[in-house]
Order: structure tokens, then C-alpha cells, then sequence
């Protein structure tokens, strides 16, 4: 028996040449498992919202094998797998959009906004997130708050009414104007006269109050 032979037996038994063959075959069995039809069913079940994960435990994929298709897509740029990945990550770009315009519409049209922010929060918390949300307009302070502390102004924000809300978005900038004006009266009216948020805030205060009338 030649030394390559020898050491190719001794592969074979000590597990290396079987662990090869199990990942080539998990391989191919993936492969197989990420058909079109499969494709075109997560895109779509993400493009209307539902995590990656979601959506693969939805079709049938278990999360052994989304880690396994995660690693490929990894170790393999041009493959079929990181194809989807990147597909998947425009398709929940997509829905963000979508629903950012429909918490527009709502704020526009009066309409109950709170679910949209929520769906938004999650799904972009870096753009939608706490610093981001209504809840900066009442914090007169100037540390930053604790995560606690910040949910439980949000919780209270989801409370008020959308014409509580309107009061203290105008209320809000004209704290704002004042602290820039220094506290000088004259320049502090020019900051409102030049507002375009207070001239947009109580425009839709009083819309909403024309319309509960």
C-alpha cells in the first residue's frame, strides 16, 4: 500500500474524509431545497413584512439549515445563497418604505399612526428608533436618557390623542425657538414667524380641530 493510499485509509477512518462527504452532500441537499418557487415565496412573505426567519420557518426551512445557508452565502459571494440573502435584504427595504409612507399618509390624513411607528421601530430601529421617534419633543432634558427611561416616554406618547400630540409638537418648537432666541423676545418671535414646523404643526391642529367640530 503506497503512503497516499495508506494516509487516504486513515482520512477515511479517523472521520476527516467522512466529515468532507457529510458537508458535500448537506451541501447538495441544501441546494436542492432552495428552489425557485422557494425563492420567490420568501421574497414575497418579507416584502409583506415577515422576518427572514419567519418566512423560512413558514416554507418548511429549519434554522439549522438557515445558518447553513447563512455561512455559504458567506463563504461564497457569487452563489445562489447569498443571491437570496441580498434579495431577501431588498425586499424588507421595500416594506420600510412602504411603510413609512403609510405612517405619512395616516399623520397627513389623521389617521391612527401609532401601529405604522411601531412596525417602523422594529424593522428600522437605527432610523425609527427612539432617537428618532415623537418622543424627542418632550425631553427638556440635556443627558441622554436610560433605555428604561425611554421606553416608558414612548408608552406614554402612545397614549395621548393625535390632538395632544398636535399641542405638544407646537409646544415643543416653541420651546425650541425660545431656547434660541436666548431668551431675547424679539428674536424669538422672528423664530416663529420663520417656523415652517410650527406653520406645518398648527395647520394640522387645526385641521383636526375644524374636523371634531
Amino acid at each position: 500500500m503506497t503512503g497516499n493510499r495508506l494516509l487516504h485509509v486513515f482520512a477515511r477512518f479517523s472521520g476527516t474524509f467522512r466529515t468532507k462527504c457529510e458537508q458535500g452532500v448537506t451541501h447538495m441537499r441544501s441546494s436542492r431545497k432552495l428552489t425557485p418557487e422557494l425563492w420567490r415565496q420568501l421574497v414575497e412573505l418579507v416584502e409583506r413584512g415577515a422576518s427572514v426567519r419567519r418566512a423560512m420557518l413558514s416554507l418548511g426551512v429549519s434554522e439549522r439549515t438557515l445558518r447553513y445557508w447563512h455561512r455559504l452565502a458567506k463563504e461564497h459571494p457569487k452563489s445562489d445563497f447569498a443571491r437570496l440573502f441580498a434579495d431577501l435584504e431588498r425586499a424588507e427595504s421595500r416594506y420600510v418604505a412602504r411603510a413609512s409612507e403609510a405612517l405619512q399618509e395616516s399623520l397627513e390624513e389623521r389617521r391612527d399612526w401609532r401601529g405604522w411607528l411601531a412596525v417602523l421601530e422594529r424593522k428600522d430601529p437605527e432610523g425609527w428608533g427612539t432617537k428618532q421617534s415623537p418622543s424627542v419633543i418632550v425631553n427638556a432634558g440635556t443627558r441622554e436618557d436610560s433605555p428604561a427611561e425611554s421606553r416608558k416616554r414612548q408608552e406614554f406618547l402612545r397614549q395621548l390623542s393625535d390632538e395632544e400630540l398636535n399641542w405638544l409638537e407646537v409646544i415643543a418648537i416653541k420651546k425650541e425657538a425660545w431656547e434660541e432666541a436666548e431668551g431675547d423676545p424679539e428674536k424669538y418671535r422672528e423664530r416663529l414667524e420663520e417656523s415652517e414646523d410650527l406653520r406645518r404643526a398648527t395647520e394640522s391642529l387645526q385641521k383636526y380641530t375644524r374636523a371634531q367640530v
